[in-house]
């Protein structure tokens, strides 16, 4: 993991900077259409799948370059590589989510102030971060939960990584072999 962060730095910056930028987005539509909750859901999807896109061209232009450094015999072939750097990128996210169940669980079945207080800043924290989200979650978690379906809630601040990881795997695929989804209008002349 460590050798993807220093070989990989500047896409996973990247990546992580989009992430910021796609929170901002996601909080502005979250927050201008919270009274209508399928609303509020349509327009973080749509937030989804800006940040998705987003990952898309960073990580197709990665392989690209990364096929040219291969055929010339400077890196070693890993097609793997697109879901490593979006695995790395997406290590807050994971990390956020981890704290939200351990913390959660500890409060939840030991009522203890100190884990309940964590709980909810780490989850407020992971809210922020994972702004794009919030409809989505709004709409799949139901008010109430007590006990273990609390504690099972909060797997979804680690499932939210998944689409960012599938995406950086399939972006990397298709930028190394040069398949493109997106059409790119080539000047005539």
């Amino acid at each position: 993991m460590l050798n993807v962060f220093r070989n990989e730095g500047a896409i996973i910056r990247k990546l992580l900077g989009y992430q910021f930028a796609s929170a901002i987005v996601g909080s502005m539509l979250s927050t201008a259409s919270m009274a209508v909750k399928w609303l509020n859901c349509l327009t973080s999807i749509l937030a989804v799948l800006l940040y998705c896109y987003f990952i898309y061209t960073a990580v197709w232009d990665a392989a690209a370059k990364d096929r040219l450094k291969v055929e010339g015999g400077r890196k070693s072939k890993d097609m793997n590589r697109g879901f490593k750097i979006a695995l790395c990128a997406n290590f807050p996210n994971i990390v956020l989510g981890v704290l939200a169940i351990i913390l959660c669980a500890v409060g939840t079945f030991s009522q203890t102030v100190w884990s309940g207080s964590a709980a909810t800043i780490v989850v407020f924290i992971a809210r922020l971060w994972q702004a794009m989200y919030n409809g989505i979650i709004n709409f799949v978690i139901p008010v109430g939960l007590e006990g273990w379906g609390f504690v099972a809630s909060n797997l979804i601040y680690i499932a939210i990584s998944v689409p960012a990881v599938f995406v950086g795997y399939i972006a990397y695929s298709m930028g190394y072999r040069n398949i493109r989804i997106f059409k790119v209008n080539q000047k005539e002349g």
